[in-house]
């Protein structure tokens, strides 16, 4: 459990202040310090609001890429909007060895540059694999359709929840009728990827999403994801995300929404419960051997 005994902390200092609105070219770091909470913070402290508390607030927790953040991030941004991918991105040579004094001066200057010009480094084989994906994404004849017709990409949503949370949300491409948002998966077979929405909770950030905007635009829209494999030939499948997936999602971000107010409102942030408890196999298990 968290509180004032255990960590100082002051949210209003951590995390920066921002009015209601829909915000254009907010970069995406500046995003995740911004303040509020998003669908994966609705998914860690449905978890344990002492590791949303840890992540989130502490000041504790180590922002660091992880491989797939970095991939993902970067086929969004090619797929999107591939005018500003040299702008946030640095490819090294093909081939470049930094065991060679040549090809350590040259990873040496990149990296600075990166440093300098706040830019990531892609080495050359993930940069192909990138571009790969990303040119599979943008050959597909929905996304085609939709990018043609026009639409944002990559607004900041803030509004708040009825129970006086503050919200935040950031659609991959929307329009006046629809909500598009890419998935990289190993599998876009339906019956793969139903697994997939429940296993993350894409549902959680759908309706998130749909919800944000209408609050602060008024229109309605439907929700899609556009799911591109990782391993070659990368194939390509939109999902319209049913009503049923969508109710169950506010149903669930309702409930972390109002924990998280919560715990702001007590400085409580507590773990797992320090009793013995009872426990079982799952119940999908239980099932199939009855």
């Amino acid at each position: 459990m968290f509180n004032n005994n255990n960590l100082l902390r002051n949210v209003g200092d951590q995390m920066k202040e921002i009015k209601h609105g829909i915000y254009k070219n907010i970069d995406i770091e500046e995003y995740h310090k911004s303040q509020g909470i998003s669908s994966s913070g609705i998914n860690l402290i449905l978890k344990s609001p002492a590791k949303f508390y840890y992540q989130y607030l502490s000041g504790l927790a180590k922002k660091e890429d992880t491989k797939a953040t970095l991939y993902g991030s970067a086929i969004h941004l090619l797929a999107l909007e591939p005018e500003l991918f040299n702008k946030k991105y640095i490819v090294l040579p093909e081939g470049l060895d930094r065991r060679t004094k040549e090809g350590k001066a040259l990873y040496e200057s990149a990296l600075l540059h990166a440093e300098l010009n706040n830019q990531k480094l892609l080495k050359c084989e993930d940069f192909k694999e990138i571009s790969s994906i990303s040119y599979a994404i943008r050959k597909n004849k929905v996304f085609i359709k939709l990018i043609e017709s026009g639409g944002c990409i990559e607004d900041s949503l803030y509004w708040q929840d009825p129970n006086g949370s503050l919200l935040r949300a950031r659609p991959d491409f929307y329009n006046d009728f629809i909500v598009v948002d890419i998935k990289t998966t190993e599998s876009a077979a339906e019956e793969d990827f139903q697994r997939s929405i429940f296993n993350y909770n894409y549902h959680i950030q759908a309706a998130m999403q749909l919800d944000g905007l209408e609050a602060l635009d008024g229109k309605k829209r439907t929700f899609c994801h556009l799911v591109v494999e990782k391993e070659q030939p990368h194939l390509t499948a939109c999902y319209m995300l049913d009503q049923t997936a969508i109710d169950i999602g506010r149903a669930k971000y309702k409930e972390g929404s109002f924990l998280y107010k919560q715990c702001l409102e007590l400085d409580d942030w507590p773990g797992y419960p320090e009793t013995i408890q009872t426990i079982s196999l799952p119940d999908w298990y239980l099932r199939k051997v009855a």
